[in-house]
């Protein structure tokens, strides 16, 4: 579990859980997000978020779910590294 920025995160070696502070709201999120069909940054297709992010030298394809009460983040091509 991470500790930066009060941030809670559990690794999964393929995915990550994040834990989010209550009232937060995917749903609402997912809704802001989804606000216009010209969204060229991500996509928002059946509930999950999908984005392509640079971390380090690596472009990381990620797609974002709500699991229980936590987000989950799976990285669709490649999974980062701390040295990263």
């Amino acid at each position: 579990m991470n500790d930066n920025l009060n941030i809670k995160w559990i690794d999964h070696q393929d995915f990550i859980e994040i834990v989010v502070p209550e009232p937060f709201s995917f749903k609402e999120c997912l809704v802001y997000l989804n606000r216009s069909d010209a969204e060229c940054l991500h996509q928002v297709k059946d509930e999950r978020l999908i984005k392509l992010v640079k971390l380090g030298d690596d472009q990381v394809l990620l797609k974002v779910s709500e699991v229980g009460k936590n987000l989950q983040v799976d990285f669709l091509n490649i999974v980062p590294t701390d040295s990263g």
